[in-house]
């Protein structure tokens, strides 16, 4: 049996359903129509057209019809997404290896490892770093102690004076 190998290009096409729309613009084209059915019927005047509801359906038909543009390949509503989970990220990653919070550290008590007195402690740390963070900031704000920076072989020896 031949086999052909197919280029990625062509499986990363997306589908056109009707025209030069794919599946999420028309979902984003029929949601107002399903919001303005439901402002028509449940809205006091039920059944009555007002110009309030007249207002919101246009609204609400506009907006959608907005995240439903196609910017660059992509439709307006996934670069709103990108948008969004960026600015909610983490700012600030903060890694210390040499912090002994969720680690268990085993000591070995004895001068040598053949020694039948040798033990193995474990010690749990908890997490203390909110309190290193309070009382950093205790000392820096100190009018009477100081903080000097030294450089050192390979890295900087911090000072409090």
């Amino acid at each position: 049996m031949r086999t052909t190998i197919i280029p990625a290009q062509i499986t990363t096409v997306e589908d056109k359903i009707a025209g030069n729309l794919n599946f999420t613009q028309l979902i984003l084209l029929v949601i107002p129509l399903i919001i303005n059915c439901l402002v028509y019927t449940l809205l006091p005047e039920r059944m009555h057209l007002n110009q309030y509801k007249l207002v919101l359906m246009l609204t609400s038909f506009f907006i959608f019809a907005v995240l439903a543009i196609r910017v660059r390949g992509k439709v307006l509503i996934h670069w709103l997404i990108l948008i969004v989970q960026y600015n909610l990220r983490p700012k600030y990653y903060i890694f210390n290896k040499n912090d002994l919070s969720g680690r268990k550290i085993e000591i070995t008590l004895g001068k040598k490892e053949a020694d039948a007195k040798t033990t193995k402690v474990t010690i749990t740390r908890e997490s203390s770093a909110f309190s290193d963070l309070a009382n950093l900031e205790k000392l820096l704000t100190k009018k009477t102690e100081s903080i000097k920076f030294k450089p050192n072989k390979g890295g900087i020896y911090v000072a409090v004076e």
